[in-house]
């Protein structure tokens, strides 16, 4: 007897959710830059490709199985204005 399922045995849930692009920043207030002749200063901090939800096999369900992953990127700045 041949099992009914055999087809479907290397299907996988490829559904997922994905934070593509995060950024946080903070900007100084004027009285704390102004002191150092800066009209404006801003931190900011993001992320790329950081975080994705899933219990796919692989490493991305966007992916192709034999494709390299994804870069996750780093990213720290400051915004100066004079």
């Amino acid at each position: 007897m041949e099992n009914p399922y055999l087809h479907v045995i290397g299907y996988q849930d490829a559904s997922y959710i994905r934070f593509r692009n995060i950024t946080l920043g903070y900007t100084l207030p004027a009285a704390w830059t102004k002191p150092a002749r800066i009209r404006s200063l801003r931190v900011y901090a993001g992320l790329e490709n950081f975080f994705t939800f899933t219990d796919y096999k692989s490493y991305s369900p966007e992916s192709n199985p034999g494709d390299f992953p994804e870069p996750r990127v780093f990213q720290f700045g400051l915004n100066i204005h004079l």
